[in-house]
């Protein structure tokens, strides 16, 4: 039967499953316009909106493209109207979606982006809504199975099958989403606000705008700048030959990559684990506790700190560690790596090679401000330590509200 498996009290009856097509007013692409990029205005304009501008949470304006109104007279067939459904038909963000909402200025679009118009039996909302949901999914993606979907074009849109209820219940359907939504929206700028407010903390900080006092009221000693090879064992894996698939095992030491630290913490349970030989192959880069690891292959940084060590564990060969021995603890130094020096130092050989890499000399230079005394290192790192908590239980909290709105999304479509 067509019938969702969650429903509203006070709606019952069968959905109809009908082809997209029939529920359109209007189909239809963009086109870039005549001479490509190089006719694109900076700062005013048209709005032209490409693929990376549609997302599920809406239309993001931050890398946004402008033509002339001369180009867009030319292109008025694909202008957007208030409340069309906006769908990207090509390329890795293949399948996305948004809804213009109502008031958004005059903009095209260009031919890697869609327009769907409901007509007056779909609520625009709604269609936007299923679309995104794994039921719409599957109709993106349903002609290639196994493979990745490079294009859809118009016709196959039409095609879509979708579940159409009444339009009081698809009202209700969307009118719940939206405050999923909003409650998405307004969590997500909580955590922004903190981060921003960690970062402006990080700041005044580390240039010493903000100073703190000792336990007794007094002031702390003076900073001064450190090399991290002076006070510190920095280790990588060297001569790393590839593993085989049976040095892989169920129950070995934990082989520790750039993927599965979240935020500052090692996911143990998303580590892959393997032999005691291998482990053993290059024993100077096996963990302990408070060891600091980041990458220093591919996506540099994201550093974390080894807490908890559950059983023995090593990394892989594009990662980096640094184990403290004077001077500077390993808290305050985990700090210092979220921090702008070594973003800096990050920036520095992403723009400067085709492949980022950070060399263990790169590290053994790397120098940075700190306290003299370890009691402010230790009260900057837990003041610090405290935001990142923050920040973790607010993101803990976004998390839940998108599993909810998953799972309702899993269950209110046909």
């Amino acid at each position: 039967m067509n019938v969702p498996q969650l429903r509203f009290k006070g709606f019952e009856g069968e959905w109809k499953r009908e082809k997209l097509g029939k529920h359109l007013s209007f189909i239809g692409s963009g086109v870039t316009p005549r001479g490509g990029s190089a006719v694109y205005q900076k700062k005013e304009g048209i709005i032209l909106i490409r693929s990376q501008n549609v997302h599920f949470s809406g239309i993001k304006l931050e890398d946004i493209a402008y033509i002339t109104p001369e180009v867009n007279d030319k292109m008025k067939k694909s202008e957007i109207q208030e409340l069309d459904v906006l769908l990207n038909i090509t390329g890795a963000s293949i399948g996305r979606s948004a809804m213009v909402p109502l008031n958004f200025p005059t903009a095209n679009v260009n031919q890697h982006v869609c327009i769907l118009r409901p007509n007056k039996l779909l609520v625009p909302y709604f269609l936007k809504s299923f679309l995104e949901s794994s039921k719409g999914q599957k109709n993106v993606f349903r002609d290639q199975v196994g493979q990745t979907r490079e294009a859809l074009n118009l016709q196959q849109i039409q095609e879509f099958l979708i579940g159409i209820p009444s339009i009081e219940e698809q009202e209700k359907i969307s009118s719940f989403l939206k405050l999923l939504n909003r409650k998405t929206n307004k969590q997500q700028e909580k955590i922004e606000e903190l981060e921003e407010f960690k970062k402006g903390m990080m700041q005044k900080i580390f240039s010493q705008e903000l100073r703190f006092k000792d336990e007794d009221g007094g002031e702390f000693p003076e900073w001064k700048r450190f090399k991290l090879g002076d006070i510190a064992i920095i280790k990588g894996r060297l001569g790393w030959k590839g593993l085989k698939q049976e040095e892989y095992v169920e129950n070995g030491a934990y082989l520790v990559a750039g993927k599965h630290i979240n935020k500052g913490i090692i996911q143990w349970d998303k580590c892959d684990q393997i032999t005691d030989f291998r482990y053993k192959e290059s024993i100077e880069i096996a963990l302990e506790e408070n060891d600091v690891i980041f990458s220093k292959d591919g996506s540099l940084g994201n550093p974390a700190i080894v807490k908890n060590l559950p059983k023995e564990a090593t990394i892989n060969s594009t990662m980096m560690l640094v184990r403290m021995i004077d001077e500077v603890i390993p808290d305050y130094l985990y700090q210092v790596l979220l921090g702008a020096d070594f973003k800096r130092l990050i920036h520095l050989k992403v723009s400067g090679s085709s492949i980022p890499h950070l060399f263990q000399a790169d590290m053994k230079d790397f120098e940075f401000l700190a306290p003299t005394s370890v009691k402010e290192q230790k009260k900057i790192s837990c003041i610090l330590k405290n935001l990142d908590a923050k920040i973790k239980k607010e993101n803990e909290k976004l998390l839940a509200i998108k599993e909810q709105k998953k799972g309702f999304m899993e269950g209110i479509f046909i």
